[in-house]
């Protein structure tokens, strides 16, 4: 074992270097601990990569309906500066007016409960997979197409009132992301199903 400060060499057993008097202990210690985390690492198959991926993308899910999905332009006036109010989706379609009847509030009302829905199914997801039952990936895969749906009848709705109101409303990286996060973890979902059916151990993944 070689001393961290003077780089002196010093016998497996010693506890403080004989050149310095350095302490070795912890230095063995932290090497033991790193190795452990990297062994942990390197010894994780594909689908249990897998599904940490797709753990923290559901986990993300849950809030993405509350994040900012919109920003609208706030005029002052005397300012030059053109300031925006950003919205989450449930914030913008209150604000909105969303109860109103007629096609556009049947596809608020629709983009709301999905977002709620896929929402709490995420939750079951991460719940059942915390307890390794088996079924949780179908709630994954409910959720992720709930949401997915949800997204892109979003996008449509906007393109239809951005139409109306001439492009002063404006959608923000999130609803892309959205969409790419629920066809990731549909993608995914599929492919550690597939590779559970060519494994013959019992483990959960």
């Amino acid at each position: 074992m070689y001393c961290q400060k003077c780089g002196q060499e010093n016998t497996d057993t010693s506890k403080f270097c004989m050149q310095c008097g350095e302490p070795l202990g912890n230095v063995e210690n932290i090497s033991s601990n790193s190795n452990g985390v990297l062994d942990y690492v390197k010894n994780l198959t594909k689908n249990q990569i897998y599904f940490i991926v797709l753990m923290i993308l559901s986990a993300v899910g849950v809030f993405i309906p509350f994040a900012k999905w919109v920003k609208i332009p706030v005029y002052q006036m005397f300012s030059a500066l053109e300031n925006y109010s950003s919205y989450s989706i449930f914030g913008f379609f209150d604000a909105a007016g969303s109860s109103g009847g007629g096609f556009m509030g049947i596809l608020n009302d629709i983009i709301i409960l999905g977002m709620i829905a896929s929402s709490v199914l995420y939750v079951v997801f991460i719940v059942m997979a915390f307890k390794k039952n088996r079924k949780c990936f179908l709630f994954s895969m409910i959720a992720s197409i709930i949401r997915l749906i949800a997204t892109i009848l979003f996008m449509i709705l906007m393109v239809l009132i951005t139409a109306v109101l001439f492009n002063t409303i404006q959608t923000t990286w999130i609803p892309l992301f959205s969409l790419l996060m629920s066809i990731a973890n549909i993608v995914i979902t599929v492919i550690i199903k597939g590779n559970s059916k060519h494994n013959s151990g019992d483990s959960f993944v």
